[in-house]
């Protein structure tokens, strides 16, 4: 009898399993934000063990890629002329938890900040609106998991701690 039980769900485990790896290569995981009169979009195009491959979009026109285990985006704020968003993944290797990027998208344009890397983990994300310039706070974790880093994200400029733009700057997409 406990033979039976056993032999019953281990063919659900395995049919659900098989089930939820069928449709591995379809567009599974995507957003789409209407910005004003602009889309902005990302869908998932391929799936290559656990890493996601995104393709962003701009009205239609294709921007660049990212290639992450996990991707997770969100609007955290509006202005009179803009969107903001953040798109954050994690890298799934021994490097940084978790990398991210502000994005600003008004009618006729979009600004993605450069990666901005959480080795150990965000604190907050912060929209600011100060009537002339709109602003993100950032707040985050470094490897040792206990050092704070503030970066304060105005369009494609990021201070770090308030003080220096980032040195180290690398673009959130890749392209083909």
């Amino acid at each position: 009898m406990n033979f039976q039980k056993i032999i019953l769900a281990a063919s659900m485990v395995l049919s659900t399993t098989a089930f939820a790896d069928t449709g591995v290569n379809k567009q599974t995981n995507g957003f789409k934000f209407e910005a004003g009169s602009s889309v902005f979009e990302i869908s998932e195009v391929d799936k290559i063990g656990i890493y996601s491959k995104h393709e962003y979009k701009f009205n239609g026109k294709k921007l660049g890629f990212t290639e992450l285990v996990a991707l997770n985006a969100k609007q955290i704020g509006t202005s009179e002329d803009a969107d903001y968003f953040v798109v954050k993944g994690s890298t799934g290797g021994s490097a940084c938890a978790e990398v991210l990027s502000i994005v600003k998208v008004t009618n006729d344009y979009l600004v993605f900040s450069p990666t901005i890397n959480a080795c150990g983990g965000i604190v907050s994300i912060e929209y600011v609106d100060d009537r002339d310039i709109n602003r993100v706070n950032v707040k985050v974790l470094e490897r040792d998991e206990r050092t704070r880093v503030s970066y304060k994200v105005v369009g494609s400029t990021v201070l770090v701690n308030g003080r220096n733009e980032m040195k180290d700057q690398y673009s959130f997409l890749k392209h083909n």
